[in-house]
């Protein structure tokens, strides 16, 4: 009996094979391409405590804004634009006074901000993006805007300074 004979005898059976090899093929495929490798751990950030003229490094578990030398400092974003421009701070982050102390009370509760893994719990993350605050370097003090309202996403999407129409997206860097 040839194979082409046992397939038209066999259609259903043969049918469940092929689409059984055809989703294990597709599971494979979806696993190499989504790779196995977590993104690299986050622990570091930079601060600013002079409106992002300049910035330095430290926990990314600090919650801006803090005390810095008796200055309050708060998440600097820094870019670079291409290979071999100079970087810049893009924009600041903070969060408002409510979020603030939401989160203080669950530290001190001994509720983790993150997971052993770096990952940060969803409530947790919700709750300070819903209480960020961004601002614009050199912008006055009082013209932070709240995460979701507007103006917020246009803080946020900066742009390469020193070029024709502020044209180009830089890359955010971290330390």
């Amino acid at each position: 009996m040839s194979i082409r004979e046992i397939i038209q005898r066999n259609q259903r059976v043969c049918g469940a094979v092929a689409g059984v090899a055809v989703l294990a093929a597709l599971g494979v495929s979806m696993r190499s391409l989504s790779g196995s490798e977590q993104p690299p751990r986050v622990e570091r950030v930079f601060y600013s405590d002079d409106d992002g003229a300049t910035y330095f490094v430290d926990n990314v578990d600090g919650l801006p804004p803090f005390d810095h030398d008796g200055k309050p400092a708060v998440r600097a974003h820094v870019f670079r634009c291409g290979h071999g421009g100079d970087a810049f701070v893009g924009y600041l982050e903070k969060v408002d006074d409510v979020t603030r102390a939401k989160l203080e009370q669950m530290r001190q509760a001994g509720i983790l901000m993150r997971e052993p893994n770096g990952v940060v719990p969803i409530d947790i993350a919700m709750l300070r993006d819903n209480g960020c605050l961004y601002k614009s370097p050199k912008v006055p003090a009082d013209k932070w805007v709240k995460n979701g309202q507007p103006g917020a996403d246009d803080i946020q999407h900066v742009k390469c300074p020193h070029t024709p129409s502020n044209a180009g997206d830089p890359d955010e860097i971290l330390p």
